[in-house]
């Protein structure tokens, strides 16, 4: 008999290769002759490039990065021709942090921002970035500062990392230093940025250690005019951050009548549209 065996990460205990290979072993336990073949699977979290290296004829490229609280760590990245596959764990992954460390105030996706950098100057057209197990909830704002386009107040001024300084973020200071490389988001879930089903709020209480959140916690830029425009969660995109562009440059989108980026209008490196930079992913 021919077995197929793809189990997830068993979260906090194994890998998902070793939970494959464990599987495996308890099978032929019982069935010896059978025919076990190993395809383990990942969600965008924890286990993302090991899972892909495994299935890929790629380069793992080793890449140092920062932990959501700004200190070292270490990271790769899958380089696949010129497509390249960037884990956001090892940047921002919740076991990076002790519980009582976890904070999404305070934590940033900085790290994140330096592991795309690296694809990009390793020569990678398209970055498919796999999501999940974070520790942050500041909305990519740290992403962004690492790639030169972090938020910035009404004078100009950058904010600090963390969620809790963006809810008097004013725009960007400039656009995202991607050389026009495509990003593709890998995850499991759909949830918009914001709103009752949001990400913020279903998955925001999760990044916190217990007592510093409560049920249904909104970050404190939720109710930013640069985060919604009051619309229906579905449809609240990012502003354009037109305000802080240098003087004389053409504005990064085209905005709608009410000010606001559509899902296909923001772009980075660029002021044409490209619908793989859409709002609701940042």
């Amino acid at each position: 008999m021919r077995v197929l065996i793809c189990p997830d990460k068993f979260a906090g205990t194994l890998s998902a290769p070793e939970a494959a290979a464990a599987v495996a072993e308890g099978w032929h336990e019982t069935a010896p002759a059978d025919d076990c073949v190993l395809r383990p699977l990942s969600d965008g979290g924890p286990g993302f490039v090991e899972v892909l290296a495994g299935a890929l004829d790629g380069r793992r490229l080793p890449v140092t990065t920062t932990d959501p609280l700004g200190r070292p760590a270490q990271g790769e990245i899958l380089l696949a021709g010129t497509t390249a596959y960037v884990e956001s764990a090892q940047a921002c992954g919740l076991h990076l942090l002790t519980k009582e460390e976890r904070n999404p105030n305070t934590a940033s996706s900085y790290g994140l921002g330096l592991l795309l950098a690296a694809a990009v100057e390793a020569g990678a057209t398209e970055v498919v970035v796999g999501l999940g197990g974070s520790a942050v909830n500041d909305a990519g704002a740290g992403m962004l500062a690492a790639l030169g386009a972090g938020p910035v107040d009404q004078s100009g001024y950058a904010l600090p990392y963390g969620g809790a300084a963006l809810g008097v973020a004013a725009g960007l200071a400039g656009l995202p230093q991607l050389r026009e490389a495509r990003l593709v988001a890998a995850t499991d879930v759909d949830n918009p940025l914001l709103g009752l089903h949001g990400a913020s709020n279903v998955y925001g209480p999760r990044r916190a250690r217990a007592g510093r959140t409560s049920s249904g916690w909104t970050p404190p830029w939720n109710t930013s005019p640069a985060y919604s425009n009051g619309r229906s969660a579905s449809t609240a995109w990012p502003r354009c951050p037109a305000p802080v562009r240098p003087a004389g440059s053409a504005p990064p989108c085209s905005p709608s009548a009410a000010g606001w980026c559509p899902a296909s209008a923001w772009s980075p490196g660029s002021s044409a549209s490209r619908s793989s930079w859409t709002g609701r992913t940042w």
